[in-house]
């Protein structure tokens, strides 16, 4: 997918109508990068949002199913706090690294 940043005018219909059709994959990207910044619940948000906005079964079906990933990672943080903190901190380690 191809990077365009468009500056949205009210009164600019193409410009407002080009934004539209990027805004679905912008969704969930930005579900991705608040992931990954550990904003889960601001994630899940965005998820749900996705899946609204998106246009065909596939999309839908990915964007749901990252939604009730990230609502599992949500239960498992709050039923398993320190089961959580050891999952952060081998993610924080990245691949590869041993494990203590």
């Amino acid at each position: 997918m191809k990077a365009c940043l468009v500056t949205y005018s009210a009164s600019n219909k193409q410009s407002a109508a080009l934004l539209l059709s990027y805004t679905d994959h912008l969704v969930q990207r930005m579900a991705q990068l608040l992931l990954q910044q550990g904003k889960v619940t601001d994630a899940l948000k965005y998820f749900e949002r996705a899946a609204e906005l998106s246009r065909t079964e596939g999309e839908i079906v990915n964007a749901l199913s990252y939604a009730e990933a990230t609502r599992t990672q949500l239960e498992v943080s709050e039923k398993y706090p320190q089961l959580s903190q050891r999952l952060q901190q081998m993610g924080a380690a990245g691949p590869g690294m041993p494990m203590r």
